[in-house]
């Protein structure tokens, strides 16, 4: 190479520039998938941590990068593993187009950008695919596998602050997920039971993790000591809202307290990370030569002169021109016809009320209007901005006594809740076992109900109805029912949740009906119930339709 050339010319040479020309392209054919994907992954409070998560892989791959941007390189594993990579984005990525699957544009951007750092080098010329690691983070977990994870540490949390408040000689009882106090009964609730920490400690581990450039060995290392130490600090964070009631009444279970509590706990949780981390600093798991930073090798402009000097802006790359067209083209194809699709779809209100409202106040009239067969026997109001602490009847919840085909059941609005609410956790929490969960198809044909069978103590048998409706009237798909769900299920069922396409873009209101007996349903018993809650949804649906078109 000439080192007579000027700065300009080394900074872009003709291979750099396809380089940079063919990343940028890939990114903007991602465009409109991230345009639905960020909203709907900040509406969950789950993943709420994904601005920083972007952030500070942006900000160590600006530190660490060496300025010179790359495509895969050819006659190398790695640049043969990356370019097949990419072209697995692409068909994925066409795919997403077609079904309109914004989380299937979230995980070829992952893979994408593992293709884009494993292709980079660092200043003292190692790959920086290691930085992708975190990245896996930015895809929404199948959401019926989240409950079960929810489900879980919620009676993992309760179990453990129960000893705890045994060995500081509170007195309490257990049932379920709920602390029965002298003064109070506490309820764990899902923001309480270490799912959504598990989450950020999740994150902040495996960034720690790339940040240190520990081995990949270990991670499964990494990944232990976060679901531990989530653990831990919702444990903590319980265990004080309980002794601060029992000790002191003072109430720290609502409003900036208990927010407060939930930081500190989080923090304490953190600060755990960091101890460990430097422990591993001793271990095998250290990697030889921690990251230099730019600042080291900017000291001198003569630094970066000697830098560019040793480039090979000749060495060829992975694919010939025509295999990089057609790779270019179906990608940015695929991104428009993804804008397409979300530009002429029919826009939701994101946000209409906040926790402590409801969207609109059901009545009696709501129920026999559509349904003459039911009877309304009572109705119980309960607007608490925390509601998800009533157990299984939910936040905001109207509840009504009902008598219907027969039987005495309970008919529950709760509301609002972003997106779909999978109720059947509210039930595995106060020990009721769940037998089998279907979605059910109303004899009108409208949206499947989701109907699910427990079993509880001395083999009772209950059996839960339930559905949502979004604030705009629209009736969102149920999780695990679609083509695709169906098709899947001989090898897991209700995998992958639909492909995780969630409906977290609205308001809902979750609707459910239930019922308790000696035996168990009959099919036409069930397929009534089915019925007459479809019949209250639809109503539901127009009266919340009509009420959008008045404002």
């Amino acid at each position: 190479m000439d080192e007579t050339l000027d700065r300009k010319e080394l900074n872009f040479p003709p291979d750099e520039r396809r380089a940079i020309v063919v990343w940028t392209l890939l990114a903007v054919s991602l465009l409109p998938f991230m345009v639905k994907y960020f909203p709907a992954m900040w509406r969950q409070t789950l993943y709420q941590f994904f601005p920083f998560l972007l952030v500070s892989i942006g900000y160590l791959v600006f530190r660490r990068h060496d300025r010179v941007v790359r495509l895969p390189e050819t006659n190398t594993l790695r640049g043969r593993v990356c370019f097949g990579a990419l072209s697995l984005g692409a068909l994925l990525l066409a795919g997403a187009a077609v079904l309109g699957s914004s989380w299937l544009g979230a995980v070829v951007l992952v893979i994408w950008l593992g293709a884009f750092l494993a292709s980079q080098r660092e200043f003292d010329g190692r790959w920086m695919g290691y930085l992708a690691i975190p990245m896996v983070l930015f895809i929404r977990s199948p959401m019926l596998g989240t409950y079960t994870v929810m489900e879980r540490l919620q009676r993992i949390t309760t179990s453990l602050a129960s000893i705890f408040l045994d060995a500081f000689g509170v007195i309490h009882s257990l049932a379920g997920n709920t602390i029965a106090l002298p003064s109070k009964t506490l309820f764990v609730a899902e923001a309480c039971s270490g799912v959504q920490s598990l989450f950020t400690v999740l994150f902040l581990s495996l960034l720690l993790m790339a940040y240190r450039r520990r081995s990949i060995v270990a991670l499964p290392v990494y990944l232990f000591v976060a679901l531990v130490l989530a653990i831990v600090g919702n444990v903590s964070r319980v265990t004080t809202i309980a002794l601060a009631e029992a000790w002191f009444r003072v109430d720290l279970t609502s409003g900036f307290i208990h927010e407060l509590v939930g930081y500190l706990a989080l923090a304490f949780a953190a600060a755990l990370l960091y101890g460990i981390d430097s422990i591993t600093s001793l271990s095998p798991f250290r990697r030889d030569g921690e990251m230099k930073e730019i600042a080291d090798l900017s000291k001198s402009n003569s630094a970066f002169q000697e830098r560019f000097s040793l480039i090979d802006w000749r060495a060829e790359v992975t694919g010939s021109p025509r295999q990089w067209q057609a790779f270019i083209g179906i990608t940015l194809l695929s991104g428009l016809l993804m804008g397409i699709q979300f530009l002429a779809a029919p826009s939701k209100r994101p946000s209409v009320v906040s926790t402590n409202q409801v969207l609109f106040d059901p009545s009696s009239q709501l129920i026999t209007k559509p349904v003459p067969e039911v009877q309304v026997l009572d109705h119980q109001v309960n607007r608490d901005a925390h509601g998800d602490r009533s157990e299984r009847f939910g936040m905001n919840s109207d509840i009504y006594q009902c008598g219907f085909d027969g039987n005495q059941g309970q008919l529950v609005f709760s509301q609002p809740y972003m997106g779909w609410h999978e109720l059947t956790v509210c039930y595995k929490v106060l020990d009721w076992q769940m037998v089998s969960r279907t979605p059910i198809s109303p004899r009108d044909g409208s949206t499947p109900i989701v109907v699910a069978e427990f079993v509880g103590e001395a083999g009772r048998r209950g059996t839960l109805f339930f559905t949502a409706i979004d604030s705009d009237g629209h009736i969102p798909r149920v999780p695990g029912h679609s083509p695709y769900a169906r098709a899947l299920a001989p090898l897991h069922p209700l995998i992958m949740d639909d492909f995780a396409e969630i409906t977290g873009s609205s308001q809902t209101i979750m609707l459910q009906y239930w019922i308790t007996s000696e035996d168990a349903q009959s099919a036409q018993t069930i397929q009534r119930v089915v019925d007459m809650l479809a019949a209250v949804r639809q109503t539901t649906s127009e009266r919340l339709s009509s009420d959008l078109q008045a404002t």
